[in-house]
């Protein structure tokens, strides 16, 4: 604003951000302003310079000097590119950061390597691993939109695919299926789609729909073969999925149960069980279903929400609780372990390392558990708050802050 004193009067100049949230106050230096503000749409903060003088040196009283981000998370854990010798870390603001041994040595980089147009999508949050060595990742909440990286495109490694789901948004995360992405739409069709292009890969699979009422499915999981997939809504309606090419390619569900169970988490597959946790009286249930037939075969309660899974790691099915509770199973009818969640909740996604299991919690520790046992075996304490789960690099493993900082540390100190 201009102060004009002989009107009594503030005279607007020029206008910037509208929509934005400013975190901190604003602070002058000589001639240049400095903002932070949180930018719709995008994660961190965004620390902008502005020009607030009128010198006739071609730039106009508000005009951005530079802006920076800090504190932008990782869209999901570090990936690492054997041929380029580079580790490689998606930002939530949709950008690629390559490290190689320079940047790791100087301790920063401030450039992305390939980034796509801000607000094309919502904040990335979750990672999704393809085949070919691609990336999947999406915004929370889901959009029909997601980022994908691809290491072998010969213009840019980073676009946004729009899923082709009748105007439709997915209801849950997808899953990798033949070659192409499982999704339960929220209309109610279930699309098998290229993940290259978001375009349906056959004809989808209708399931009865009540009017006016909106579908929510769950994560879908694949059986073990990979021919199979089997998806579940909200009222616990299961199906079993598979593609069939009698004319055209068509999904089709070979089985169609009701479970009678409220099931309200991602579904897991580990040999001829499905696992899904469903609501229960005052607290949560792990049940596991036949695959063959998807009738309940057993049920335990899980004394609390499921916080993080099921998820199959290697023999197993891991989940943890809001409780303090990690619990695994296997083929058998009861838990293979059940172990305190020792330092708070999980940061990302957990790792499985030979006989091992690889953990990384919010609060900063990087901990280590026996996949057979469950018992603890070493522990590492970064002191920062971290983001994602960890990814084993020779000896050494790397993690995502909060912040989105890769922190790289020696491996465990008794190996």
């Amino acid at each position: 604003f201009e102060l004009q004193t002989l009107r009594n009067s503030l005279a607007r100049k020029w206008f910037r951000y509208r929509g934005d949230v400013f975190t901190a106050p604003i602070h002058r230096i000589g001639d240049v302003l400095f903002t932070v503000r949180k930018e719709d749409g995008r994660a961190g903060s965004r620390v902008t310079a502005h020009r607030i003088d009128s010198r006739n040196d071609g730039q106009k009283d508000g005009e951005e000097i530079w802006s920076t981000d800090l504190g932008v998370p990782a869209a999901g854990k570090p990936f690492v590119d054997n041929v380029a010798k580079e580790i490689r870390v998606v930002s939530s603001n949709a950008s690629l950061y390559a490290l190689n041994g320079a940047a790791i040595r100087d301790g920063i980089i401030d450039t992305p390597k390939d980034q796509v147009v801000s607000g094309q999508l919502p904040g990335v949050r979750e990672s999704l691993p393809l085949s070919n060595n691609q990336w999947a990742f999406f915004g929370r909440p889901i959009s029909d939109g997601f980022l994908l990286f691809d290491p072998a495109s010969t213009a840019n490694s980073l676009s946004v695919v729009r899923l082709d789901l009748q105007d439709a948004k997915p209801s849950a995360m997808p899953a990798p299926f033949n070659e192409g992405l499982l999704v339960g739409s929220s209309a109610g069709p279930v699309y098998w789609v290229d993940a290259n292009t978001g375009q349906s890969k056959a004809h989808p699979f209708q399931p009865a729909l009540q009017p006016g009422v909106e579908m929510e499915w769950l994560s879908p999981a694949v059986t073990e073969d990979g021919r199979f997939a089997v998806i579940a809504d909200q009222n616990g309606r299961a199906y079993k999925l598979t593609v069939s090419q009698e004319s055209s390619p068509e999904l089709v569900a070979s089985l169609d149960v009701s479970t009678e169970k409220q099931l309200v988490g991602p579904l897991a597959v580990l040999g001829e069980s499905v696992f899904a946790t469903a609501k229960d009286v005052g607290t949560a249930v792990m049940v596991s279903f036949n695959s063959a037939d998807l009738q309940v075969q057993h049920e335990w309660s899980l004394e609390g929400e499921a916080d993080w899974g099921p998820k199959r790691l290697g023999d197993g099915v891991l989940v943890a609780t809001d409780a303090g509770k990690l619990i695994r199973w296997g083929t058998e009818p009861q838990p293979t372990w059940t172990v305190p969640l020792p330092y708070g909740p999980l940061a990302g996604e957990p790792l499985l390392d030979g006989d091992a299991i690889l953990f990384a919690s919010v609060s900063g520790i990087i901990w280590k558990v026996d996949a057979q046992t469950g018992e603890e075996l070493a522990k590492i304490d970064v002191k920062e708050p971290l983001g994602t789960g960890p990814v084993v690099l020779g000896k050494r493993l790397l993690v995502c802050g909060g912040d989105g900082t890769v922190h790289i540390v020696n491996a465990f100190s008794n190996e």
